[in-house]
């Protein structure tokens, strides 16, 4: 699902570009982040360990990746690549972790 919405996202502003409303770009990064949110617990049943450690080590990493990342895309993507650019490439980032989350087998 979350796929098929960064394809509708991608297809859209290509299609039209700079002339999309606001609402546009805000109902579907907010249905993205839902989407994304719903990863995490995913992420976690798959990893190895059920003690508080490893449940602590995976929410401390997922805090650090959004920390950088925010930092990432702030002073280097949307300078440089542009709001459309820069959401472009997140999306492709975005799938390659959904693929990868995907394909790990539970220990």
């Amino acid at each position: 699902l979350l796929l098929l919405l960064m394809l509708f996202f991608i297809t859209m502003v290509v299609q039209l570009g700079d002339k999309l409303p606001v609402l546009f770009y805000l109902g579907t990064g907010f249905a993205i982040s839902i989407l994304c949110g719903c990863q995490f617990p995913v992420a976690l049943k798959k990893t190895p360990g059920s003690g508080e450690r490893s449940v602590a080590q995976a929410f401390s990493a997922d805090l650090m990746g959004a920390a950088l990342g925010a930092l990432i895309t702030s002073v280097f993507l949307i300078p440089y690549y542009g709001i459309t650019g820069a959401a472009i490439g997140l999306m492709a980032l975005k799938a390659a972790s959904l693929i990868l989350v995907g394909s790990r087998r539970h220990a």
